[in-house]
């Protein structure tokens, strides 16, 4: 590949090699090299493009000054981080517990235009999550209004932006692995955000009870925040488990209630 000097040397002063011992100045420094009839290495444009944010891609390259060439070195490197936050989002999923269908959920596909409050909390949330000190959230509201989407979405966001290992589960679903299963409860403690879904559904036997306890309890204690969808509010709750109160005053005290209005839109196309 050849071209003219005068690119080249535009290129190689705006992003010189690290260590290079010379700094790009202008003519003088061409003429430096020239005289010297010395070649060196700088990064200059690449070929390609990132896929996510479109940031061209830059490439080691060559000058051969007395000759006037330039080769290009070895493949394209990113400008951008999308890539190294994809492994780090891949690395995460792997971990965290979160069904497919929930994976694809974000704030911004949320289509409840009737719950702006509820949209904008959970934005706010994702914006401002840090483990270990941000409160819990719990979301009220009646079947099919999208508390579950929200949850999902903050964990996406989260997931994303910082690494967070998220765990999202039924509360049916998951009482049953616990007691016919032998599911370890043990990511469900250790995880930064766990979301409790569809929170009074379940059957509720002493079992159940106790095992929810051992886990809201558990997490509260050590500062591990919880995320909780539900269709009955503090009421309704603290009558339908009748444990004197003891998960559901957890639960109030160490969660924001958010609620989440409108029709069902399940099944809606």
């Amino acid at each position: 590949m050849t071209t003219a000097f005068k690119s080249v040397q535009q290129t190689v002063r705006i992003e010189p090699i690290q260590g290079n011992p010379f700094k790009p100045f202008g003519l003088s420094w061409v003429m430096h090299y020239s005289h010297m009839g010395k070649g060196f290495d700088a990064y200059g444009p690449g070929r390609s493009k990132c896929e996510s944010c479109g940031a061209q891609h830059k490439a080691l390259w060559h000058i051969d000054v007395p000759n006037h060439q330039v080769k290009r070195i070895g493949q394209d490197i990113p400008r951008c981080d999308c890539a190294s936050r994809k492994r780090m989002h891949d690395a995460v999923l792997s971990r965290s517990i979160l069904a497919s269908r929930y994976q694809r959920m974000t704030i911004e596909n949320y289509t409840g235009s009737d719950n702006a409050y509820a949209r904008g909390a959970a934005a706010d949330y994702a914006e401002e999550f840090t483990p270990l000190t941000s409160k819990g959230v719990m979301f009220v509201g009646p079947v099919g209004t999208g508390k579950t989407h929200l949850a999902a979405a903050i964990c996406n966001a989260l997931m994303e932006r910082l690494g967070t290992y998220c765990i999202l589960h039924s509360v049916p679903e998951l009482v049953y692995r616990i007691k016919n299963n032998g599911f370890n409860i043990d990511p469900l403690l250790e995880c930064d955000l766990l979301v409790l879904d569809d929170l009074g559904s379940e059957r509720v036997t002493e079992f159940v009870v106790d095992t929810l306890f051992v886990v809201i309890n558990s997490r509260i204690a050590n500062d591990k925040p919880m995320l909780i969808t539900t269709n009955l509010d503090g009421n309704d709750l603290a009558a339908r488990y009748g444990d004197e109160g003891r998960i559901i005053d957890r639960l109030v005290g160490a969660c924001q209630m958010v609620r989440v209005n409108g029709k069902s839109k399940r099944g809606q196309i």
